[in-house]
């Protein structure tokens, strides 16, 4: 099953990714769901690369619930892209979200007052919202 993964990813890849199996509830159950992924999605290993903590948390994810490696194998689409990093913290989209807008750079700020709708907070009353084009409102339009 592993030796398959060379077509996806690098040794080093590979090995980032086998480390987080003894890490999790269900390591067999991990295994299983991560293989699936990987044939599912081949640029898995290369969104792993970018973050060493997203290939740690969805291989606890994969390990922690049937009902989640079930969903996941059938919706690999559903792991989400890492946009970057906000003052150190990795950031990430639905991948169908960062899809649809075809955004080559997306703008975050932080503003005051609780999270609202769609809204993340962002610390005591303060919250993410979205500069880019694409995720205007017809209020926020109106912003230069």
């Amino acid at each position: 099953m592993v030796a398959a993964w060379a077509d996806h990813g690098t040794a080093e890849q590979i090995e980032q990714a086998l480390a987080a199996l003894p890490t999790t509830a269900d390591p067999d159950l991990a295994l299983a769901g991560f293989n699936q992924l990987v044939r599912e999605r081949p640029g898995l290993f290369a969104d792993l690369a970018k973050d060493g903590d997203f290939a740690r948390r969805l291989i606890a994810v994969l390990g922690a619930s049937v009902a989640l490696n079930q969903h996941l194998a059938g919706h690999s689409a559903d792991v989400d892209v890492l946009l970057g990093d906000i003052d150190g913290s990795p950031f990430y989209i639905d991948k169908r979200l960062d899809e649809a807008w075809h955004q080559d750079v997306f703008l975050l700020d932080v503003a005051e007052g609780e999270p609202e709708d769609f809204s993340l907070a962002a610390g005591d009353n303060l919250h993410f919202v979205t500069l880019s084009p694409a995720c205007a409102t017809p209020e926020s339009s109106d912003i230069s």
